[in-house]
């Protein structure tokens, strides 16, 4: 009986959740929300080590690609050239070009733990691309055929004389 209630007080507190109001910035606008993340047993991710793989040095390169993540949102016809920056490489720019709307505003209020663990393939960031060449690839694949279906719908849609 004993190691019955131990076993659910166990599997409670394993699958408890922390839960935070956030208000944040994104586009001059203000933006409240309840974040969620779990609790995990895991160590602490270290942002030196998965973060250098994407972007320059930790600190600069998260806060620039925070900026061409913003950047990129309030202009999303920004040219390729405008947004290659010194401390942030091709494979990045491309990942962020990936991105819609919805995806850029997950990347920019994300912490610098998750941000640098989606980086590095450790951990995702719910509902964002993952950081990889191919999962970037077939993104934009899939967003091109949906859009291609959509564009041949709207021609094709009957329409009924009055």
């Amino acid at each position: 009986m004993l190691r019955a209630i131990a076993a659910m007080i166990k599997y409670a507190m394993r699958h408890l959740a922390k839960v935070a109001w956030v208000t944040v910035e994104v586009g001059g606008r203000l933006i409240s929300m309840m974040k969620y993340e779990r609790y995990s047993a895991a160590e602490p991710i270290s942002t030196e080590e998965t973060c250098e793989v994407a972007v320059g040095s930790t600190n600069d390169g998260l806060s620039a690609l925070r900026e061409l993540v913003l950047d990129y949102a309030r202009n999303p016809e920004m040219s390729l050239s405008q947004m290659l920056r010194p401390s942030v490489n091709a494979t990045t720019v491309a990942w962020v070009r990936a991105l819609d709307p919805v995806m850029l505003c997950r990347v920019s209020i994300s912490t610098d733990e998750a941000l640098a663990a989606h980086l590095g393939g450790k951990r995702w960031i719910r509902g964002v691309v993952a950081y990889d060449t191919e999962a970037i690839a077939a993104f934009v694949a899939a967003k091109r055929r949906r859009a291609n279906h959509q564009e041949f719908r709207a021609e094709n849609e009957p329409t009924f004389a009055a």
